[in-house]
């Protein structure tokens, strides 16, 4: 649940009770609700909701921008598991492989020293790469070739919500701005910029 948030120029009892039925987002072990936190702060900051409808929108928002981040990082994820999987694979077998079963620790280490952040782990793994015929390029291009189906999946799930969020922030900027002019012509905003968007 979320804590109630007091909305400008809302002092109805019912607002706080109205927000706290808005679900909160899952946060997966491997996510950081800080983060999640500093999200939604800052767009209350930035979209600046003058009623409870609005306040939804941006949790709405939030929500899939959140998707966005963790379908993102799912992707990148994937890649990184099968490269890896590519990469000893290969060692093993001497051949473009994803098959990890009979891997020793030899073709293991140079897998993900592969991957790894240490120069020399990667340039030793690299040239060991070499005597087989290939590059890290080419186990990159094989990885890709191997996670297609997969990676059209991320794709598609990405475009589908950036749909979504844009559809929802052209929904938001409409209402709000239809709020603006209406307390605007009744006199009860002197100056529409302090409003914020």
């Amino acid at each position: 649940m979320n804590s109630p948030v007091n909305l400008p120029g809302s002092t109805e009892p019912a607002t706080a009770e109205l927000l706290s039925l808005i679900p909160g987002i899952s946060v997966l072990p491997d996510e950081d609700p800080l983060l999640l936190e500093d999200m939604r702060s800052a767009f209350l900051r930035e979209f600046v909701p003058g009623t409870p409808y609005e306040r939804a929108l941006v949790e709405d928002l939030v929500s899939l921008e959140w998707e966005m981040l963790r379908e993102r990082r799912l992707r990148d994820l994937s890649i990184i598991t099968k490269f890896r999987a590519v990469a000893i694979g290969t060692f093993t077998e001497r051949k473009l492989s994803d098959f990890t079963s009979f891997a020793g620790p030899e073709d293991r280490a140079d897998g993900h020293a592969l991957m790894g952040s240490d120069p020399e782990a990667r340039a030793g793994a690299e040239a060991r790469l070499s005597e087989i015929g290939l590059t890290r390029g080419e186990l990159v291009a094989d990885t890709y070739r191997r996670l297609g189906k997969q990676m059209e999946l991320h794709n598609r799930t990405l475009a589908d919500l950036e749909r979504r969020r844009d559809r929802l922030r052209e929904q938001f900027d409409r209402l709000k701005a239809s709020r603006i002019a209406a307390q605007a012509a009744a006199g009860e905003v002197e100056d529409i910029a302090v409003e914020g968007n």
